[in-house]
């Protein structure tokens, strides 16, 4: 119904997610709005979401949380966490992360098997960093018994945050939806083809457009492409 007032309404909406709320480049996590960059470790997996950044690797055999604090002094942030999470404080250092003021935390925290009432423990690594007016927090959490493997992990994708300056990261554009016309009769591919379409899109725009590689497209037909 009204397909063509429709398409002209979303032409130019963003495809995707928006870089500037966060995006991934090889092991990098950068977010232009907020100016600030961090490396995770290799192979393991990340998910991005408003509330909080999760990255865990293949075995699932820990985890890295990193968020916001509402809390407004690193004292106070630390505090709070150790209170909500009934976790025991092992140790705690001031320490600087990339010239940014920081404080470094390890503590356990008891962790009881539902089914079988075993208790057991979890050891977390905590780095909160201050930057820009807000505590942002980074807890690696795994076993007891596995903390060791992982302890270096957690330290070096934490001890790596740091301001973003670089212009191509900054300025990094979303994706969007571009509404054109098909300029001369032939199949969808030949109008992906006029339109300079990588071929790597063909399959992902056709479905886009509820079409079939092979359709025929009259001239004039309006289809969604992609671009920025």
């Amino acid at each position: 119904v009204n397909q063509d007032g429709y398409l002209q309404m979303i032409d130019g909406i963003i495809y995707g997610e928006d870089p500037k709320q966060g995006y991934v480049e090889g092991y990098t996590f950068y977010h232009p709005d907020l100016k600030f960059k961090f490396q995770f470790p290799s192979g393991w997996k990340l998910e991005n979401s408003p509330l909080q950044v999760v990255m865990v690797p293949t075995d699932q055999k820990a985890i890295i949380i990193f968020g916001m604090s509402s809390q407004r002094t690193l004292e106070s942030a630390v505090d709070s966490t150790i209170a909500r999470h009934g976790l025991t404080l092992q140790g705690s250092k001031r320490i600087t992360v990339n010239g940014l003021p920081a404080i470094m935390t390890q503590s356990k925290q008891p962790v009881q098997d539902q089914s079988t009432g075993a208790t057991s423990s979890n050891m977390i690594l905590s780095y909160f960093i201050s930057y820009n007016n807000i505590i942002y927090l980074f807890h690696g959490i795994t076993t007891e018994a596995d903390f060791n493997s992982y302890a270096r992990l957690f330290d070096s994708s934490m001890a790596s945050f740091s301001v973003l300056t670089e212009a191509s990261k900054l300025n990094v554009k979303p994706k969007r939806v571009n509404v054109v016309k098909v300029q001369r009769a032939g199949t969808l591919s030949d109008a992906f083809a006029y339109y300079r379409v990588p071929q790597t899109q063909y399959n992902e725009l056709a479905l886009l457009n509820d079409l079939e590689l092979t359709d025929q497209i009259p001239t004039g037909k309006l289809i969604k492409i992609i671009g920025q």
